[in-house]
């Protein structure tokens, strides 16, 4: 648990031809920035981040020298989780204390072992005094939290150890305690990357109910996220907000500093927006797996501009 937010968010090679995420096991350390943290990447993925914790709760207790496995002591087939999230603030009563409660809701019995999602915020004064587990789990499941609060997301994860009692159904499955100066508004806060663990250790995204439709906000300087997947296969989107009317440009470059891929867009007001790519080339190729360097430019009509870049890994 320790080490996931010591090396949180870090990305290299993780185990691209690993049959079976949820086994937490060895991999090269050489493929990651920092050595050390190929041991947090638990999933494998490449992206140290909340979904990391799911093969660390399913191999809760063992020891390096126990058996490989990928999931609990038993598996369910089950149904696909049915049921959606939603959210809703509750005041308290402390003053400028509020709680933000995150529910599961659905019609069926589902057995689920843990939930992911990331709570974006687009007001910096709010402040997080406590996060913890709703009252629908029968058992504590552990929980892991990360709050970027440049790029203004809360990444949360919470996952059942192995035996467990399941989560059958629904109810709060998270609840937040949050300081502010005056009410939050509900139109600068949603849920994204939202998903239910089911008893095999697979994640499943949902949907979430509440989420403002994201044109009720826009910042006053430009606002670039984290490629995701990463790594990918087929396509990466890359979510970003324009302060205001103008252009933006993506280049991707290779490790040898070559271009392989340009596009622009220009826009007539500022607001969020979406780029997918899809791994091709500036011939419509698909391009070889690897790692490549994503650059953005945004260039806004009163003359502002802003440049950043990411890496991004190509899987085959």
């Amino acid at each position: 648990m320790t080490v996931l937010g010591l090396y949180w968010d870090i990305r290299g090679g993780g185990r691209p031809s690993e049959q079976n995420p949820l086994t937490w096991k060895a991999q090269l350390a050489e493929r990651y920035p920092i050595s050390a943290a190929a041991h947090s990447d638990a999933d494998g993925s490449g992206n140290i981040d909340e979904r990391d914790l799911v093969p660390v709760g399913l191999n809760w207790g063992k020891t390096t020298d126990a058996p490989e496995t990928g999931g609990p002591s038993y598996r369910m087939s089950g149904q696909l989780p049915q049921g959606r999230l939603d959210w809703a603030w509750v005041q308290t009563n402390e003053p400028n204390m509020y709680r933000l409660s995150v529910n599961y809701r659905s019609r069926q019995q589902e057995a689920l072992y843990g939930s992911m999602l990331r709570i974006r915020y687009h007001d910096r004064s709010l402040r997080f005094a406590a996060i913890q587990s709703g009252d629908a789990w029968l058992a504590r499941p552990l929980l892991i939290s990360s709050n970027d609060q440049d790029r203004g997301v809360l990444s949360v994860g919470l996952m059942l150890t192995a035996g467990a009692p399941v989560l059958e159904g629904g109810g709060e499955i998270l609840q937040l305690l949050i300081s502010s100066d005056k009410p939050p508004d509900p139109a600068r806060l949603s849920i994204e990357n939202a998903g239910m663990v089911t008893t095999d250790g697979t994640v499943h995204e949902i949907d979430v109910e509440g989420n403002p439709d994201g044109s009720a906000y826009t910042p006053d300087t430009f606002v670039l996220d984290h490629a995701y997947p990463n790594p990918f296969n087929p396509t990466t989107t890359i979510r970003y907000v324009l302060p205001e009317a103008g252009k933006v440009e993506f280049t991707i470059y290779n490790l040898q500093g070559r271009q392989v891929f340009r596009t622009s867009a220009e826009f007539p007001e500022g607001g969020e927006q979406r780029w997918v790519w899809d791994g091709r080339g500036s011939n419509g190729q698909r391009l070889s797996s690897g790692i490549y360097v994503v650059q953005v430019v945004a260039k806004a009509r009163s003359g502002d501009t802003w440049r950043r870049q990411q890496k991004v890994m190509l899987l085959k």
